[in-house]
């Protein structure tokens, strides 16, 4: 942990200005800390945003996926649902805008089917929101 979030941690112990020590943290360590998703303090949402301009493998600790470049079509890869922690999470989004032309792919790892397609295609400006059931991935 960063030297902000020792502060942090010392800051609830000994019961000191709290606030000044969330402000003092470093966002990646604290992020990290309570699931890549946080409240800041004035009252806005936080989450882990990965970009890629290519081809890409989500992470367990991905949340947002912006793609980047559309000038070719571009595959999303979710883990197993299996190996995600029910109810986790992925929000892919084309932030290239041009993938009406080349749609963004999101494919289930192995094969494995999201709402009960092989493929989720994702087009010019669309996001597309799947959390896992811990058997299968879901669109929401």
């Amino acid at each position: 942990m960063s030297a902000g979030g020792d502060a942090l941690g010392d800051a609830i112990k000994t019961g000191i200005d709290v606030q000044a020590a969330i402000d003092a943290t470093d966002r990646t360590e604290l992020m990290r800390a309570m699931g890549n998703a946080i409240w800041d303090s004035v009252g806005g949402y936080s989450a882990k945003r990965t970009a890629t301009a290519i081809s890409y493998a989500a992470a367990t600790d991905d949340y947002i996926i912006g793609v980047t470049n559309t000038a070719a079509t571009r595959t999303i890869t979710l883990p197993t649902s299996q190996v995600s922690i029910s109810g986790r999470v992925y929000i892919v989004s084309d932030e290239s805008g041009n993938a009406d032309a080349f749609p963004i792919q999101l494919v289930g790892q192995g094969g494995e089917l999201i709402d009960g397609e092989a493929v989720q295609e994702i087009r010019g400006y669309e996001s597309i929101s799947v959390y896992a059931t811990g058997t299968a991935w879901k669109v929401y």
